[in-house]
């Protein structure tokens, strides 16, 4: 992070969780690489706020602050003699606004803030003040897209991250791509960096079809879905019934796909029950896995919960084995014989 390039006060801010945390993300990494220490001051915390833009100098490192923005600036106002001066007011005073924007305008980067305001910022919140008095370039503002809207969002969302590895593909086949992965903008950045290394590897610029057909053979259609309802909710019948009527259908010789179906889900799974298990809120969990919150609580967290983090990495040991011993049994009964065990061997 070099002085040329730095603020001293950016804004963060928007509905859209997955973007608002990535940029944080971004910024305090690039920060604490450069030897910039991390704080965070809470929301109203102006004492807090106080003692750091005025004692900056007294530290050894150079300090990266995220401070909460509040809904609510509040309005100074004079107090009765038998009131509390020091008595928490619940949102940030005209004087910690002040402060905050006259470090703005300085070229202070021993202590650098951003200001971080989960949601949509309302006119009157410290994020919307003090973003209004900032550059343009510096109050970064992420909305979710309206539902109607989510496809076409992720499409321009892909090929973007396609070119930021400096790489392409075709809107057609980005459109293809977000059709099977879905408009998770975490599962699509990591679509894209997969794609970016296989055309590096092979010295080539722009994904082709024959590129994106492994992805989407790997992701499977709704066939699939009857079984990981199943394996989510632990039902060794629903198991063995899906995988009956896999093998009775077009299906029949997909053991490929469906290891790499139950690897995938059985992946998401251990890390929403690893988040849940460390008291990490299901809000927090979808924005660092870069998915929908509703689709996260209501698809991801449910057999996440059901299996819990042991039992979901002891069953990924052993579909992972299924895979490697090839030859010795039917894959489909190896198969088949893990799950349904997995299902029925409780915590």
């Amino acid at each position: 992070m070099s002085k040329a390039k730095i603020a001293p006060v950016t804004v963060v801010s928007g509905s859209h969780d997955y973007l608002r945390m990535r940029l944080v993300n971004t910024m305090l990494r690039e920060a604490k690489s450069r030897g910039y220490r991390q704080v965070e001051v809470a929301a109203g915390d102006g004492e807090g706020l106080s003692a750091l833009l005025s004692s900056g100098f007294l530290f050894a490192d150079a300090t990266i602050a995220v401070v909460e923005s509040a809904t609510q600036v509040k309005r100074a106002k004079k107090k009765k003699a038998s009131e509390d001066a020091s008595e928490p007011t619940g949102g940030w005073s005209e004087e910690s606004l002040a402060l905050l924007l006259d470090h703005a305008k300085s070229s202070d980067t021993d202590v650098v803030i951003i200001i971080l305001h989960e949601g949509e910022a309302a006119p009157t919140s410290l994020a919307a003040q003090v973003g209004a008095a900032i550059p343009k370039k510096l109050n970064h503002v992420f909305l979710a897209p309206k539902p109607w809207d989510e496809q076409k969002v992720a499409v321009k969302f892909l090929l973007a991250e396609m070119g930021r590895h400096g790489k392409s593909m075709s809107e057609d086949l980005a459109e293809s791509v977000v059709k099977k992965v879905g408009v998770e903008m975490g599962l699509l950045s990591f679509e894209a960096l997969k794609f970016a290394t296989l055309l590096q590897a092979d010295g080539r610029a722009e994904a082709t079809p024959q590129d994106v057909a492994p992805v989407m053979a790997a992701l499977g259609t709704e066939d699939w879905e009857a079984l990981k309802i199943a394996l989510g909710r632990r039902d060794a019948r629903g198991v063995s019934r899906a995988i009956s009527d896999i093998r009775s259908g077009p299906g029949r010789d997909a053991v490929p796909k469906a290891l790499s179906i139950v690897t995938h889900s059985l992946v998401q799974w251990m890390f929403a029950a690893a988040l849940h298990e460390s008291g990490v809120t299901p809000d927090e969990a979808a924005a660092r896995a870069g998915v929908n919150p509703y689709r996260y609580k209501n698809f991801i967290l449910p057999p996440a919960t059901q299996w819990g983090s042991n039992a979901l990495e002891v069953l990924y040991k052993s579909v992972v084995e299924v895979n490697v011993r090839k030859g010795h049994i039917d894959p489909w009964l190896a198969l088949e014989s893990t799950l349904v065990l997995g299902c029925s061997v409780r915590r």
